[in-house]
């Protein structure tokens, strides 16, 4: 099948439209997320799947602009993403399906979980999850379904939103440190903005913001963990694409890793997976866009390169071919989804 075109790179070329969003609190800070100096002023445009307005598949804020008190100045904050922009062609959508075990001696089947081949009972699964634009495309087992959603997947939400988690600030005239709520970080060119996920900030908070120059603690999104539901994700997809669960080496490895990581709980840290650090992730920073899942190709800058296939995760998230056995083979006829 001739590949086509889908308009996407992986680096963004456009934003979603800009909302008013008047009333969301934003730190505004000069220098580096540790100790740093907050900025009064007030919001003006906002954009993002939180946003007024806002889409799946989008980060929670993707962009924002903020008018400084003091000056009247404005500053706008967004995504801090860079990297290569690579023109991506359309090979194959690909489409929901369920998988089963089969007993050819009796003629029967039944459901059987694609991650560790449970056979019931089964939820839907959402490729890849809902906020990353994901739709219900195959079943699995209600372990893998909530364990691997709790564990892995709310990590890479945290990846995807560029959110700071477990954040408590200090002052050295307020005892104690306050806990604050999930903060989506924006960069800019006169520094960062911090916007809290949901609502107004703790009181407590607000009077150390109002005091000057205070402190913040929170962690960044775990790699370990944000790595293995895209790992997920880029597996059930491949799954999908292929129409059957591969018996390969690498199949078995991804779903142990991926057997591992619901096993562990929530408060340990999962084991590495080579396959999930080995994954190459690109973003859209685009909204959802073209078929649910598909296999993409990199454009060819000239003769000499060869196509890379890529798995589109609701064309916001692309991922590479999680296996290096099984090449990325359509086994059945599939209807284009683009002329």
């Amino acid at each position: 099948m001739s590949a086509r075109n889908l308009d996407c790179r992986v680096t963004a070329e456009e934003r979603a439209a800009q909302m008013e969003e008047p009333k969301r609190p934003l730190l505004v800070a000069k220098g580096e997320p540790g100790n740093f100096e907050g900025l009064p002023g007030k919001i003006g445009e906002v954009s993002g799947r939180l946003a007024a307005g806002g889409q799946q598949g989008l980060p929670a804020i993707d962009k924002i602009t903020f008018r400084m008190e003091e000056d009247g100045r404005q500053l706008e904050f967004g995504s801090s993403d860079s990297g290569p922009v690579r023109p991506l062609d359309l090979v194959a959508a690909i489409f929901p399906q369920s998988f089963a075990r089969i007993d050819r001696e009796r003629g029967t089947w039944s459901p059987a979980c694609p991650i560790c081949g449970a056979d019931g009972p089964m939820k839907n699964e959402h490729v890849p999850q809902g906020p990353l634009g994901g739709q219900k495309m195959t079943m699995t087992c209600e372990r893998c379904n909530n364990n691997l959603g709790s564990v892995v997947e709310s990590e890479l939400q945290h990846w995807f939103d560029h959110a700071l988690v477990r954040v408590a600030f200090e002052h050295e005239d307020v005892p104690g440190r306050r806990l604050g709520p999930r903060l989506l970080y924006l960069d800019g060119p006169d520094g960062f903005a911090l916007v809290p996920e949901h609502g107004d900030l703790p009181s407590a908070v607000v009077d150390m913001l109002r005091a000057g120059t205070f402190s913040m603690h929170y962690r960044k999104p775990d790699p370990r963990r944000f790595r293995l539901a895209l790992l997920k994700h880029a597996y059930l997809a491949a799954c999908l694409y292929l129409g059957y669960v591969p018996n390969i080496p690498d199949a078995g490895q991804i779903r142990a890793a991926l057997i591992a990581a619901r096993d562990t709980p929530k408060s340990i840290r999962p084991e590495a997976s080579t396959h999930a650090e080995r994954l190459t992730i690109y973003r859209s920073n685009r909204p959802p866009q073209g078929p649910p899942l598909a296999i993409m190709a990199t454009r060819p800058e000239d003769s000499d390169e060869d196509r890379v296939p890529l798995i589109s995760l609701a064309g916001t998230l692309f991922v590479s071919w999680p296996f290096s056995v099984v090449p990325p083979r359509r086994q059945f006829r599939i209807v284009p989804m683009f002329e």
